[in-house]
């Protein structure tokens, strides 16, 4: 690559400081697609909006790929493509934005938007299903999460999706 920049000092410094840092996402994408391996932050601004990533973790593993998230290094490791990652993120986020009045915490959040996003279910599904199952309970017209977030993700899949390789989620 080959790029040529004109203008005063002030400014060639600035547009060569966005050049780099371009190409630094485009490089950690790149090794998203190649190695299996990104920052959840250059992931977030691929899709332009903030999604928790263990939600995308679990979602990833309940589409049948492996994944994992690095906490100290913010780091997702997966062998899902780049555009499953990325549209995943992308619905992970719509979910969580949709869920905000509707229920209380940041756990059944991302419970739900990991299991709607993982399985391509409707929420309204993956909420009937979880008061059935009596994993959420409705207080003050919200819905709150009555047990850990990560086996609930277990139980959810299971009941909505029996065929799915549960095995990886462990």
């Amino acid at each position: 690559m080959y790029i040529r920049i004109w203008g005063t000092e002030a400014q060639i410094r600035e547009s060569w400081f966005r050049v780099r840092g371009t190409i630094a996402e485009l490089w950690e994408l790149h090794n998203l697609a190649t190695a299996g391996k990104a920052s959840i932050d250059v992931i977030v601004k691929e899709v332009g909006r903030t999604f928790p990533p263990e939600a995308l973790v679990y979602a990833l593993k309940l589409k049948g790929y492996s994944a994992s998230y690095d906490n100290e290094t913010n780091t997702v490791a997966t062998n899902a493509p780049l555009n499953v990652v990325i549209e995943t993120a992308k619905r992970i986020a719509e979910i969580i934005d949709s869920l905000a009045y509707r229920t209380k915490g940041t756990a059944i959040k991302r419970l739900i938007a990991a299991v709607a996003a993982g399985l391509d279910e409707d929420i309204d599904r993956v909420i009937e299903y979880g008061l059935r199952m009596r994993i959420f309970t409705e207080e003050d017209k919200r819905i709150v999460l009555r047990e850990e977030w990560r086996r609930a993700v277990r139980k959810l899949a299971v009941m909505l999706k029996p065929q799915t390789g549960l095995d990886k989620l462990d």
